[in-house]
């Protein structure tokens, strides 16, 4: 399992996205390395992965092409989008934490 949340530069935990299964992820990584994604594609999923602000348009961009891919869940790609809304402000992450 696959913990999503938001932290603040302190690495204080501010929002609790959701926690989705490693099946969604990987299926959501298969499709993002086919596409060369910059972002997506690098999520870990045996560590820790971390987004920041900065990305956050790149990852917008990716989650609007994902969409049209069945194979990658809808469920993992709203989570994400919210979180990328929270992140664009400065100092916030988003992190999938890796829960074993």
């Amino acid at each position: 399992m696959i913990k999503l949340l938001v932290i603040d530069e302190f690495a204080e935990v501010e929002k609790v996205l959701g926690i989705v299964d490693k099946k969604d992820i990987n299926n959501m990584i298969s499709v993002a390395e086919q596409l060369d994604m910059k972002c997506l594609s690098f999520v870990d999923v045996i560590g820790d992965t971390y987004f920041n602000e900065d990305q956050a348009s790149e990852l917008r961009k990716e989650i609007e092409i994902l969409q049209q891919y069945p194979q990658v869940s809808k469920k993992l790609l709203g989570i994400i989008e919210e979180g990328i809304k929270i992140i664009q402000r400065e100092g916030a992450y988003l992190k999938f934490e890796d829960l074993g």
